[in-house]
């Protein structure tokens, strides 16, 4: 009889000792995909990307896309775009169009964009009127390396890939 009296006194002793210690924490994982979500969510993500505002997509926005947020990463703005398949994400074909080098990062639901090309969102969200209000001007001269070194910091944050597309 003792030894089941003496049975709970441990069990409580063992319990207060385990209340004592903090828990560990337990990291959040990073989700693999981003199909359809927030594109300031996703921005918010980004480590270092500061003063972040969704913006409005448009009417006319490109096939996929499920929305689009900018902020502000080492000192130059970028474009977040989320989409809700992987096909409408690949902007090659567009930056090929447009014969420029450029690199952005891209994972599964994502782009980010620099706006050393601000014609390239324009694309995205195919605002015509825009893009005919800029024909013509003189666009600033890209810094490539910029792109990529921005592109990189967004991957180390988000995971992804960085991809380079030349003319």
């Amino acid at each position: 009889m003792r030894k089941l009296a003496a049975l709970p006194v441990f069990a409580a002793l063992a319990l207060a000792g385990c209340a004592s210690h903090p828990a560990t924490p337990v990291a959040t994982p990073t989700p693999t995909t981003y199909y359809g979500e927030s594109a300031s969510a996703i921005a918010a993500l980004i480590k270092g990307c500061s003063d972040v505002h969704a913006n409005d997509p448009g009417g006319g926005s490109a096939s996929g896309l499920a929305s689009t947020a900018s902020c502000t990463l080492g000192g130059r703005v970028v474009d977040v775009n989320s989409w809700n398949d992987d096909a409408s994400a690949d902007l090659g074909p567009t930056i090929r169009a447009d014969k420029v080098e450029a690199y952005y990062a891209r994972g599964n639901g994502w782009t980010v964009t620099t706006r050393d090309n601000p014609l390239l969102q324009l694309q995205i969200l195919n605002d015509a009127g825009r893009l005919m209000e800029l024909a013509g001007t003189q666009m600033p001269t890209q810094d490539v390396r910029g792109e990529k070194a921005t592109a990189k910091a967004v991957v180390a944050s988000l995971g992804g890939r960085v991809v380079h597309v030349t003319p």
